[in-house]
């Protein structure tokens, strides 16, 4: 997509050159450009951040790991307040 929009602005430029087309023109096939080339970088962003999101996830472990620590009497939840409030016997702890 990117290769054609450069070859537009090309082309707009060469027929501005010989009088066939406008300043106007060539400036908005230019934005044209601009936009192909910003969406092309915003995709590969969010390739990229999904790729890191994909990590990750794989270096977290499986999903059932949260309740194997929940079985074992531990809670991978950080401390709180409240949480700390209830286990030193605070009343209005949870």
């Amino acid at each position: 997509m990117r290769d054609l929009a450069e070859q537009r602005l090309d082309g707009e430029r060469r027929r501005f050159e010989v009088g066939m087309s406008t300043s106007f023109l060539v400036i908005r096939t230019h934005r044209d450009l601009a936009q192909v080339q910003t969406s092309e970088l915003s995709a590969i962003l969010q390739d990229t951040l999904a790729l890191v999101d994909f990590e990750a996830l794989q270096q977290a472990g499986p999903v059932g790991r949260r309740r194997d620590v929940e079985r074992a009497g531990t809670s991978p939840l950080p401390a709180t307040p409240t949480r700390l409030a209830g286990a030193a016997g605070i009343p209005g702890g949870a």
